[in-house]
């Protein structure tokens, strides 16, 4: 037993010499330790910095690649090589595969990229994932979504996702940025028409009018647009905006178009405004703004008895007369809300480009949709 007392009195002991010395070096310990801290933040310091170069270098080329590609697209326009334009790409050595781009004119201006997609001959999408088909029926019937697979969203998320993390080089990652930048462009666009968010269906969702494309209605013209049915209607803003066939006069007059419509509708939006991977809210909102394109249309007289007469399914070579004029009123309410859809789109891509090519740095979260 006393052997036992005597060895815990040494390990008390030895115990406490060791606290002694632990106090003792305590000092040289805490300095060492700061150097050390400091040597550790100045290599993390270092090591955020050249990240960040690394990063705003490889900005800077994929924001040169792009202009790289707009001058391709503009010696094509000089050339006037669009259509059927044949690109060599070599897979293998010896090997050279051809593929078809339809190359269209509208690409050698930024702007005019918004509107390749619907020109783009090698379908690099369905026409399906243009639109979120949701089913509006008049009898109260739940609604349908007739694209789960393919749609506007899906396509929205891949050419976002393919701009933020796809690692090709040289001319073959400036043609997919190029492409995917003119896809999510598009489909920004494509989300606030409110006609791509809805189609209006009988009670079983299985005829539908496609989005209001055999909602026909009675040609209006300017000088270089034409819409015969109320989803091309939607689609070109009640024809409101410039219609040159020049591509540098269109570029010109969309962008003037575009200063006046922020002067007049330049309003402050929140973050969870402009964020477009809240879509679920968007949706819902689109599909709305799209029963309302419909029903107010339908109020018409002239309208209401041409749907009776031609209900939908109906074919135009089926149509038993011309399709009526929708009102003045009709077009200067489009015009109004056509406005606003626009802005927020301009807003929401701004958002996403923004997010795509200008976070501060790596670590920086971005938002996926």
């Amino acid at each position: 037993m006393g052997t036992v007392k005597s060895e815990q009195k040494k390990e008390q002991k030895k115990e406490g010499k060791e606290e002694h010395m632990k106090i003792k070096e305590t000092p040289e310990q805490t300095a060492k330790q700061l150097v050390m801290e400091q040597e550790v933040n100045m290599q993390a310091e270092i090591k955020r910095k050249t990240a960040k170069e690394e990063y705003t270098n490889m900005q800077k080329e994929e924001i040169q690649q792009g202009f790289k590609m707009l001058e391709y697209f503009d010696e094509l326009a000089k050339e006037g090589k669009f259509e059927n334009y044949i690109e060599k790409s070599k897979k293998k050595p010896g090997e050279a595969k051809e593929e078809e781009l339809d190359i269209a004119p509208m690409l050698s201006h930024p702007i005019g990229m918004a509107g390749w997609p619907d020109h783009d001959s090698t379908k690099l999408y369905p026409q399906e994932a243009h639109y979120l088909d949701q089913t509006y029926n008049k009898d109260g019937s739940p609604v349908k979504l007739l694209n789960p697979d393919h749609n506007v969203l899906t396509t929205l998320k891949e050419t976002y996702q393919i701009l933020m993390f796809y690692k090709g080089v040289g001319d073959e990652k400036s043609m997919k940025k190029a492409h995917m930048l003119a896809y999510l462009i598009h489909m920004v666009g494509d989300m606030h028409q409110p006609l791509h968010m809805i189609t209006r269906c009988k009670s079983n969702g299985d005829i539908c009018d496609n989005g209001g494309s055999e909602f026909f209605i009675s040609g209006l013209t300017t000088t270089f647009r034409k819409a015969d049915c109320l989803h091309e209607l939607w689609d070109q803003a009640m024809l409101k905006f410039p219609n040159s066939r020049s591509v540098k006069e269109f570029a010109k007059e969309y962008t003037n178009a575009a200063k006046d419509l922020i002067k007049k509708l330049d309003k402050t939006m929140s973050e969870q405004q402009l964020a477009i991977d809240n879509l679920i809210l968007h949706t819902k909102e689109m599909f709305e703004a799209g029963k309302h394109a419909y029903d107010e249309i339908e109020k018409d007289l002239n309208f209401a008895t041409f749907l009776e007469e031609n209900p939908i399914g109906t074919k135009r070579m089926k149509l038993n007369r011309t399709p009526p004029k929708p009102p003045n009123s009709y077009i200067e309410n489009g015009h109004g809300n056509c406005d606003f859809f626009i802005m927020v789109a301009g807003r929401r891509l701004g958002h996403l480009l923004k997010n795509i090519y200008f976070a501060n740095h790596p670590g920086e979260k971005r938002i996926i949709p």
